[in-house]
């Protein structure tokens, strides 16, 4: 797949497996120095803490590296920084890289079931791969509990077919449900502008009633 990177700066809260929570904000775009470059530069400070370290993020590369602990202030008159341990840190930019990348998903045309089954089964396999076939890391990007994970990948397979033609879709990377919700979206009005806005016709090209297309209209505000 390919990627193009999140137009909108980072700022968000990131709870690690220990609670602690950690505050992230964008700081630059497009950094370079010297021979070092990122696509972003994120601050992240701790909740609760002046101290703070920045990421670096290489989206392209799929790499998030830390310069960590750069402090901010002084206590006690010394130079105090922020300890994370390499586990946060992981977490933290798996967090960071989520936010940034955004998939480009190639979908063979089809009827809506099948459109709609195939992005399904590739999000699940894609998370699967980016947290290196980690279930439970991967169901909880996903914002799954990993029953469900298991079972969501053990029913689906993305499928290859010779098909005519695809649909492009450039969806964030967040959770399962939203990301169904983006691609449908997308699906949904890319056909009903091909067609003019007729929903018949728009329902016939996507093998649905016309009713339920819609429903799925009005779901969306189309």
């Amino acid at each position: 797949m390919l990627w193009k990177i999140n137009p909108a700066p980072l700022e968000a809260r990131i709870r690690v497996p220990s609670g602690r929570v950690f505050r992230a904000v964008e700081v630059s775009r497009e950094f370079t120095l010297g021979s070092e470059s990122a696509d972003a530069v994120v601050r992240v400070q701790r909740e609760g803490q002046r101290n703070f370290f920045l990421a670096f993020c290489r989206a392209r590369q799929r790499e998030v590296t830390f310069l960590n602990t750069v402090p901010s202030g002084r206590d006690n008159g010394q130079m105090s920084a922020t300890v994370v341990t390499g586990e946060e840190e992981r977490v933290i930019g798996f967090d960071i890289m989520d936010y940034y990348r955004h998939e480009r998903y190639m979908v063979p045309k089809g009827s809506y079931e099948e459109m709609m089954d195939c992005v399904r089964a590739r999000i699940l396999q894609d998370a699967y791969a980016r947290y290196g076939q980690n279930q439970s890391r991967a169901a909880e990007a996903l914002g799954l509990a990993r029953s469900v994970f298991q079972l969501h990948v053990s029913a689906r397979e993305a499928r290859e077919c010779s098909a005519k033609g695809y649909f492009k879709a450039w969806l964030a990377i967040g959770p399962y449900r939203e990301m169904v919700a983006q691609f449908e979206h997308m699906l949904l009005r890319d056909v009903l502008e091909r067609n003019a806005f007729n929903r018949k016709r728009s329902a016939e090209e996507l093998g649905m009633p016309r009713s339920t297309l819609s429903e799925r209209l009005r779901q969306y505000a189309i």
